[in-house]
């Protein structure tokens, strides 16, 4: 055993205190004793300085004299993958999720930080409510070995709802941590930054060179941290907005005029149970307006391709409303049962832009109808 004494900074004050009383200063800095060394103002054991034969297996000695891994820390995949952490080791597995399935297998929504948002759903087309998918998909990332067609072709952007409201093409995106779309139409978006006045919008498009789609939005209220699955957006096609135009006697066309869009549900899409509602008027403001509504003659319930100036709504439960601004949008008649009422939310014709909003049937407390 060592019998070197430590040299301590009492000790050393001690030392110090007969020759400042001369007025000199004769310690001027921590004097440590062989054998020890000066770290942040206390005299500790040479042998506690570490060197990179200290460091353990698969760290080195850093610039800071601390010891750090060699080589990053281990990312796992959020969208494939779990991290697994070994407790001994302290290594990092990332192992598969069992999310491999087909396109009709949901992915996992990731979580979302403190005033971010994570929202994950699918992408349909508006005229006939199919899933868009390219024609032989992959299940991959669009470019990142994915197909090219589809919704590989389709532009996501995220907007506070109410900027987006007001000038739809030159509003700033919001920011996220990351997008993914893959060539089945399913889309995962982390950690999208979450609006002042939480109103969260979506924007489809075409992707950069297209011409096949029209500016298509939806919003909807969120909370911080809010984990947003399943969610459906939209595109409209060029060719489907000038057929809806022309059927309904409406030029120029909805689309370029502007045109909002609800569409009248017993029970959320793709929940059990759920269906269009035929026999809806819609309201704008608590209004009526009856030379700005229009409803669609199609029999069948997801398809939407013939459009009529007359109400109300048919087996597809869908409505259109031209010249509406930024107001409360609802409907009348056809409610699903006793207390049960149409939602308002806001919403707008927006020149340039069909803005879409679902309107699910729901009890004076908010929770959808029984």
């Amino acid at each position: 055993m060592s019998t070197r004494p430590w040299l301590t900074p009492t000790l050393l004050a001690a030392l110090c205190l007969p020759l400042s009383a001369t007025g000199n200063i004769a310690c001027n800095q921590l004097q440590c004793a062989e054998g020890t060394i000066d770290r942040d103002g206390e005299c500790v054991p040479a042998e506690l300085d570490p060197d990179t034969a200290a460091c353990g297996e698969g760290t080195q000695l850093g610039n800071d004299g601390k010891c750090e891994p060699v080589f990053p820390p281990t990312v796992c995949d959020d969208l494939t993958t779990v991290a697994v952490l070994d407790e001994e080791t302290g290594i990092i597995t990332c192992e598969g999720n069992g999310t491999g399935g087909t396109c009709d297998t949901n992915l996992p929504c990731p979580s979302a930080a403190s005033n971010k948002v994570s929202v994950c759903g699918r992408i349909y087309d508006m005229e006939d409510d199919r899933q868009l998918r390219a024609a032989s998909p992959t299940m991959q990332e669009c470019g990142h070995g994915g197909a090219t067609d589809g919704p590989c072709e389709v532009d996501i952007k995220f907007y506070d709802a109410l900027d987006f409201a007001g000038n739809p093409t030159g509003t700033t995106p919001l920011s996220y941590d990351s997008l993914y779309i893959d060539d089945c139409g399913r889309f995962i978006a982390k950690n999208v930054q979450r609006p002042q006045l939480p109103y969260l919008g979506i924007g489809t498009d075409d992707a950069p060179g297209g011409s096949q789609y029209r500016l298509t939005g939806l919003a909807f209220p969120v909370v911080s941290g809010q984990v947003r699955n399943n969610q459906r957006v939209y595109v409209v096609q060029e060719s489907t907005n000038q057929m809806w135009s022309s059927t309904g006697g409406v030029s120029p066309s909805f689309i370029d005029q502007g045109v909002y869009m609800g569409i009248f549900y017993y029970h959320s899409p793709d929940t059990t149970g759920s269906v269009p509602v035929a026999g809806v008027t819609v309201t704008s403001n608590g209004a009526v307006r009856v030379n700005d509504d229009y409803y669609f003659t199609d029999t069948t319930v997801t398809q939407r391709t013939t459009v009529t100036a007359n109400g109300p709504t048919g087996p597809n439960g869908a409505a259109l409303m031209l010249n509406s601004s930024l107001v409360e949008h609802s409907g009348q008649g056809a409610e699903p049962g006793t207390g049960c009422v149409w939602p308002s939310d806001l919403a707008a014709s927006i020149p340039g832009v069909l803005f879409f909003n679902p309107r699910v049937a729901e009890d004076a407390q908010g929770n959808e109808c029984p």
